[in-house]
């Protein structure tokens, strides 16, 4: 089951996040049309990384559903003009329970994916990507969010290190790096937050689950 969640879990992260170019991102609220291609850009993604053994028509049509879903999620925040962490969550916790409902679906597929490689993709993601902008919404949401690629490398290197000692070690070239940025105080307090979080979850998701 846990396999299952991860693959179709990184293929939503990937096409969500990784997928997701500014120009995607600049317009997706005001055509639908690029809205679409967001959406179909998601379910090409999730097809991909749940593809394997024992796949059948049956799949397509539920990451199908789940991509009309991730539509009309997206349509009705950019709707409301909602862009503050508790709208962000909310969106993302939907996405996540529309994942979780198709799962059960994918047991018997055996993805072409390794599970090792989709673990570690999949929190690399999520510690980037994922991280980086609930940091952004929570501390500076009404300013221009510009990627922090130096940021996305390093937070995104932490699952693949394999060792919890050079996790921290990550973690504190991380939070140096910030500081001597000497950016302004607010942008240290966000990046170090989300260090901190990718750190968490890089843990927790090795202790508890793997």
């Amino acid at each position: 089951m846990i396999e299952s969640f991860v693959h179709l879990y990184l293929g939503h992260l990937f096409g969500d996040y990784v997928l997701q170019f500014g120009w995607i991102a600049a317009n997706k609220a005001k055509s639908k049309t690029v809205l679409i291609s967001h959406v179909l850009l998601v379910y090409l993604s999730q097809i991909t990384f749940s593809l394997g053994y024992g796949y059948r028509f049956f799949h397509f049509i539920l990451i199908a559903a789940v991509g009309i879903t991730h539509y009309f999620l997206d349509s009705l925040k950019l709707s409301k003009g909602s862009n503050g962490w508790q709208w962000y969550l909310l969106d993302q916790f939907f996405h996540l329970i529309t994942v979780l409902v198709i799962t059960p679906f994918f047991t018997d597929v055996h993805f072409f994916v390794p599970e090792d490689i989709a673990e570690k993709l999949m929190i690399t993601i999520f510690n980037a990507y994922f991280l980086s902008f609930l940091g952004y919404f929570i501390f500076r949401k009404d300013e221009p969010y510009n990627r922090d690629w130096p940021g996305y490398i390093i937070r995104g290197a932490f699952p693949w290190t394999g060792n919890i000692f050079y996790v921290a070690v990550l973690f504190g070239i991380e939070i140096l790096r910030n500081f001597l940025k000497r950016n302004e105080r607010g942008i240290i307090i966000e990046n170090t937050f989300v260090a901190g979080l990718a750190f968490l979850t890089t843990i927790l998701w090795e202790v508890l689950v793997c």
